[in-house]
């Protein structure tokens, strides 16, 4: 009889055990809402006179055509309100004209060129600058709003040249970091950077846009080469595209420049056990179980690693860990009754992959578990082999699942189908060579 050792389901999503510092955790933990606050009227009747829309940006982009260098500032009602004395609806109108009044008064100093964008933010190009006068522009704005009503505005402001980028991204590069400064509260203004970036590269991800992430993420670290945090994002995003060569690199990229780096060194860990180097993999785990913090993802994939590697000893306390670290998580329940069944401890597995189906009975790790130990303990033979036969229903590429449905039907003499079971066990990898052989000779007679 072969050696029953818990086997990975081989249809897991690859990308989904990695672990990704997103950006917004160098501000607050939720962006900060932006609104008009007068969003019943049109842009035509807040600023009759200003271009809007696609018209703003191809006439600014004409006017720019021979500037060598220019700031765009994106700049944003706020919603809610910088202090607790300040009124959220704020007087909007107050705060249009102030906004409106410094665009013009600074434009009697230095051309600019403002207009009405999407959801009524304003966009606005200081050609033929240098960086410091969008700044000096989007504190005027501030300063002015200061002194003339309690409504408040945040602003992102991007810069050319800049990197690669054309003229015509710049105003998009302004809106990113617009959308970073909104993780700092009302009020604030951001320049764009590395992180305004990671940002943008974090909701692409979120959106299922993979390719779209590595590439704000290259950008990222073309402005700062030195940030773990996007070189592990990088990573996370190679491994969703299930390119592990170049995930590891880029893992291994974070953990130099931060050899502490927790996410790294799991995310690192995860690749060199998905690609079979179970030594490496062990010591990137424990090298980040043992940075401070109680990670479960950590604790789980150690304690999945060791059952891999045959050593349920040392799996045990991590797998318990997990489990108490979230009691209701499915994985670490149905990978702890592995555990418990590779120890010999029966009940315990039983009542742990029990526990594991009340949260979810298509798990097909505890179905197929717990099938095998009713097997294995001379009970309930036809809830095992209905157990088994589920399981083998929900994760039909998993060869053991397969293997141990052929040793139940092998057991209960239904020959033909046992042969189909396991052929199909090997055909996954699985070493049934032994098994098949003893299934052909009893069905030939053969002692």
């Amino acid at each position: 009889m072969t050696k029953h050792r818990p086997e990975p389901d081989a249809k897991e999503n690859p990308a989904e055990p990695f672990l990704r510092s997103r950006a917004r955790q160098h501000g607050k933990s939720e962006p900060s809402p932006i609104s008009s606050l007068y969003a019943d009227e049109s842009a035509e009747e807040l600023y009759p006179d200003r271009p809007q829309g696609e018209a703003f940006v191809r006439q600014s982009m004409n006017a720019l055509e021979a500037s060598s260098q220019f700031a765009a500032l994106v700049i944003a009602i706020d919603f809610e309100p910088a202090n607790e004395k300040t009124v959220a609806s704020g007087d909007a109108s107050a705060c249009r004209r102030a906004v409106s009044r410094t665009l013009d008064d600074f434009g009697a100093q230095q051309p600019v060129l403002w207009g009405v964008l999407e959801d009524l933010q304003l966009g606005c190009f200081t050609p033929d600058a240098d960086a410091a006068t969008g700044r000096r522009l989007a504190r005027q704005i501030k300063q002015s709003l200061a002194d003339r009503c309690e409504q408040t505005v945040t602003i992102g402001i991007a810069d050319f040249p800049c990197l690669d980028f054309r003229k015509d991204q710049v105003l998009d590069n302004a809106r990113k970091a617009l959308e970073h400064a909104r993780f700092f509260g009302p009020d604030s203004l951001v320049v764009f950077d590395a992180i305004s970036l990671n940002i943008s590269a974090d909701r692409l991800y979120d959106a299922g846009d993979i390719d779209g992430a590595v590439e704000e993420f290259k950008k990222a670290l073309e402005l700062d080469p030195h940030d773990a945090n996007i070189h592990n994002s990088l990573g996370v995003c190679y491994g969703a595209a299930e390119d592990l060569p170049q995930a590891l690199q880029a893992f291994t990229t974070a953990i130099e420049i931060d050899p502490g780096e927790p996410f790294a060194l799991y995310n690192a860990g995860l690749v060199s056990k998905m690609t079979g180097n179970h030594k490496e993999a062990l010591e990137y785990l424990l090298r980040a179980d043992s940075r401070p913090g109680e990670r479960f993802e950590i604790a789980l994939q150690i304690g999945r690693l060791y059952l891999e590697m045959d050593i349920p000893d040392s799996a045990r306390p991590h797998l318990e860990r997990a489990v108490r670290t979230c009691p209701d998580s499915v994985p670490a329940l149905a990978a702890l009754g592995d555990c418990y069944s590779a120890l010999q401890l029966p009940q315990d597995a039983v009542n742990t992959y029990k526990k594991a189906l009340r949260r979810n009975a298509n798990d097909a790790t505890s179905l197929s578990g717990l099938g095998w130990l009713y097997h294995g303990l001379g009970k309930n033979r036809e809830i095992a082999l209905l157990f088994c036969r589920q399981s083998v229903d929900i994760a039909p590429t998993n060869g053991l699942y397969r293997q141990r449905l052929g040793d139940l039907l092998a057991h209960g003499d239904h020959l033909p189908e046992a042969l189909e079971q396991y052929r199909k066990a090997a055909e996954l990898g699985w070493d049934a060579t032994e098994v098949i052989a003893e299934v052909q000779n009893r069905l030939s007679g053969k002692p």
